[in-house]
Parts: C-alpha cells; sequence; structure tokens
C-alpha cells in the first residue's frame, strides 16, 4: 500500500461506503489520448466523474456518456473497460467537493476505461467550470513518463497504471501514438 492508495485485483468485492467512480482514456481517430492541464501545467488530468447513488444501484455506462459529453464535450464510439486496473483513494481530497463527500463515503473506487471519442457535440457540453478542454499531442509514452515524475498519490498512481496497461495492451491493437 502506498499513500493510502489500494490497487484492487477483485472488483467485485467492494464496501459499500465507496464512491464508484470512472476515468476515461479517451483516444482521438489519430491515435493520440486526450488530457487536460490544469494547475499551470503541473497537473494532467482525464475525463471522469462518478456517482453519489449506492454501489448497486450504479449504471457505468451512463456515467462513462453523461461525463464525457459534459467535461469533454464528446460522444463515445467505443468502450473497453480496464480490466483489474481499478483503485480505492480515500477521501477527502482537498477540493470542497472532496471534503464534503467525505462525510458519507470513505473512499472512492475509480473504475478505468479506454474509450474512442467520436463526433463533438457542444450542446451537452457542460460551462460551468466542469468542462475540460482536451488536448491531442502527447503519446503514451510521454503521458506516461510525465506520471512517473509525479510525486505517487492517489490520481497519479491510478493514471500511470492505466496507461501501462493501455500502453501494454491496446496501442498496437487500436494504433495509438
Amino acid at each position: 500500500m502506498l499513500k493510502g492508495i489500494t490497487l484492487v485485483k477483485n472488483e467485485e468485492k467492494r464496501e459499500e461506503n465507496l464512491r464508484i467512480s470512472v476515468a476515461m482514456f479517451a483516444y482521438n481517430e489519430e491515435g493520440y489520448i486526450g488530457y487536460a492541464l490544469h494547475s499551470k501545467g503541473k497537473q494532467m488530468h482525464y475525463v471522469g466523474g462518478g456517482s453519489d447513488e449506492l454501489v448497486d444501484k450504479v449504471d457505468l455506462m451512463s456515467i462513462l456518456k453523461k461525463e464525457m459529453l459534459e467535461e469533454g464535450g464528446y460522444e463515445i464510439n467505443h468502450i473497453v473497460k480496464l480490466p483489474n486496473v481499478s483503485t480505492i483513494t480515500p477521501y477527502p481530497g482537498k477540493s470542497i467537493k472532496s471534503k464534503a463527500r467525505a462525510k458519507i463515503f470513505t473512499g472512492k473506487l475509480v473504475h478505468n476505461y479506454l474509450v474512442k471519442i467520436g463526433k463533438r457535440n457542444i450542446s451537452r457540453y457542460a460551462f460551468d467550470g466542469e468542462s475540460i478542454d482536451l488536448i491531442f499531442d502527447k503519446t503514451i509514452d510521454e503521458q506516461i513518463e510525465f506520471f512517473e515524475r509525479k510525486e505517487p498519490c492517489g490520481y497519479t498512481l491510478n493514471n500511470l497504471k492505466a496507461l501501462k496497461y493501455i500502453k501494454d495492451n491496446f496501442k498496437v491493437r487500436y494504433g495509438l501514438k
């Protein structure tokens, strides 16, 4: 265990007090995985979100589609679940939302997906601060190198593990850069 992060092997074994979340590694027609930069370029993020519903009521496919439309403004053409690449991260984080959720949940279970984006759908794009502009200019190796230079924490380990899994299992198959 590293800094309170648990790598999940058996994804069916869950606790009811975990918030179910998704992280999407969205690639475009050219084979680049899109990301967004925050904190003046020091943090790389991917589209994601979650549900505050009870575990047995969570519809992950609906969350994926909703979050990609709201945050990224894209429709999804293809979805691949990344098996055994889920992480459990404890709450609270630093944000106000995270601190509020810490009163309900002990942590979040993040499921990771590789998704191929389709056409841009600006009509569903959220202009409320939740939206991100995806950048498609770094290869998967460059993105892995970015996270390898970061201090190991929840989102860094989650993203690094997912990107390495994508590289090893899908780079050639889907023509990823």
